[in-house]
């Protein structure tokens, strides 16, 4: 089935679940820039950071299926990112657990930051895409960091 839809948000749009498991290295824990936003976690924490992705729900008349998932990001020092959840307004649809996936995957589509939808699902009442990102000990006196430049999805 061809392509109908591609969805992006800015990584700018993220929104942290937990800010008091932020590190203060920032004003708070964060900083926006023009290529996305960047994140310190406290140690020994976990974060969830949430992106709603503009969803095509009727093209044609008809409603499209979520095929694939893109998430450009980059750890840095002892973060990862441990899970992925895909929402349909207020009910999860799709998990990916225990994933473990480090480096900086901000820049091109690749393995570690796509995540291919089986089946394909409808999405009725808007996208969102739910990111854990693992923060472990500093290292050299540094905490652990994610950066988030893109989110995206595709949908048939």
């Amino acid at each position: 089935m061809a392509l109908k839809a591609a969805e992006w948000v800015h990584g700018t749009i993220a929104e942290v679940e937990f800010p008091e498991n932020l590190a203060t290295v920032s004003q708070d824990g964060l900083a926006r820039k023009g290529w996305g936003t960047h994140f310190w976690g406290k140690e020994d924490s976990i974060n969830w950071f949430h992106f709603p992705i503009s969803t095509p729900v009727i093209i044609d008349g008809n409603r499209p299926k979520l095929s694939k998932l893109f998430v450009f990001f980059k750890t840095i020092g002892t973060a990862k990112l441990v899970h992925l959840h895909i929402y349909d307004g207020g009910k999860k649809v799709k998990s990916f657990n225990n994933l473990y996936r480090t480096g900086d995957h901000t820049l091109a589509l690749d393995p570690i930051n796509s995540w291919i939808i089986t089946p394909n699902k409808t999405i009725n009442y808007g996208l969102g895409i739910s990111v854990c990102i693992g923060f472990g000990k500093k290292t050299s006196n540094n905490y652990a960091e994610v950066v988030f430049a893109t989110v995206g999805a595709d949908f048939k």
